[in-house]
């Protein structure tokens, strides 16, 4: 059985009152243009997995690393970490920071998400 097909024409004026008439062909089982040179719909790709992300990060380790790391560690880290997924390399910078550390409780400290003070109630 062929699937029925019907055209919708479109016609507007223009200062001179002259008409143009445009035709678009479809097809009722889709409701989308089926003509040659037609707007077409692309698929939603927003629920397909994105790639991971490939990261490097490379690491000066003659910097000044003020008081909470210890330089002599600072200097024992590698040239870099990765190349590798996002999420690992992160995790492996992270882990190396705190090993670094002068005291792990402090840098961990920082780790930790921010959180909302109370106030003393003092008036503040």
């Amino acid at each position: 059985i062929p699937k029925a097909r019907r055209t919708i024409s479109v016609s507007s004026s223009s200062s001179s009152s002259a008409a143009s008439t445009a035709s678009t062909t479809s097809s009722s089982s889709t409701g989308q243009p089926s003509s040659p040179g037609s707007a077409t719909m692309e698929p939603d790709t927003s629920s397909l997995p994105l790639p991971p992300t490939t990261v490097t990060v490379f690491v000066h380790s003659g910097c000044v690393c003020g008081p909470y790391l210890s330089p002599h560690k600072v200097q024992q880290l590698p040239a870099q970490f990765g190349p590798g997924a996002m999420d690992r390399v992160l995790k492996d910078i992270l882990q190396a920071c705190v090993d670094c550390a002068v005291q792990k409780k402090a840098v961990l400290a920082f780790l930790k998400p921010n959180q909302e003070k109370e106030s003393s109630g003092s008036g503040e």
